[in-house]
């Protein structure tokens, strides 16, 4: 497994785990909407994702968690009520996530999963005028390895009949 496939492997499980957390806690600030300290530590928990996928150049994702995030900072900060109407959104965006995720463990992407409409409900919430730019995930590039050509290098190596361990030495 080569390095970026051990940090991706890391991500996904860190990733499920405090989405999954995220989940019970929106649940739990359903019942507690006052609970600043509940609300405090979901905002925390989005940031760490939103932190790690832009790390990783999860685009997609960064955008969605962006937006959700600064819907939960207003409200931490008491420029906005959790009502259940924010609650749905909020919600919805938990479900985006998760399903970011399964793609990102299946394809190494964040591509294929639309999440504009829920972003330009995050922005509106947050104060916005839902007018936010739509992101899309570019597809992993695959390295492609092209045929060996003849250069100048190899020929001036072959007419000099060099041994591969001199040849490597000369470069």
């Amino acid at each position: 497994m080569d390095e970026f496939q051990e940090i991706l492997q890391d991500f996904l499980v860190e990733s499920f785990e405090l989405v999954e957390k995220l989940d019970e806690d929106l649940v739990e600030l359903e019942n507690t909407p006052e609970d600043l300290e509940l609300l405090n530590g979901i905002f925390r928990v989005a940031h760490t994702v939103k932190g790690a996928s832009s790390f990783l150049n999860f685009d997609v994702l960064t955008h969605l968690t962006h937006h959700m995030e600064d819907v939960l900072n207003k409200a931490r900060h008491g420029e906005l009520i959790i009502t259940p109407d924010v609650m749905d959104v909020v919600l919805e965006s938990i479900d985006l996530m998760k399903a970011l995720l399964n793609v990102i463990r299946d394809t190494s992407s964040d591509a294929g999963i639309d999440v504009a409409e829920c972003v330009v409900r995050l922005d509106k919430i947050s104060g916005g005028d839902g007018d936010v730019p739509v992101v899309e995930a570019v597809a992993p590039a695959v390295e492609e390895t092209a045929p060996v050509e003849e250069t100048a290098l190899l020929k001036k190596r072959q007419k000099k009949n060099l041994t591969m361990t001199t040849w490597t030495m000369a470069i």
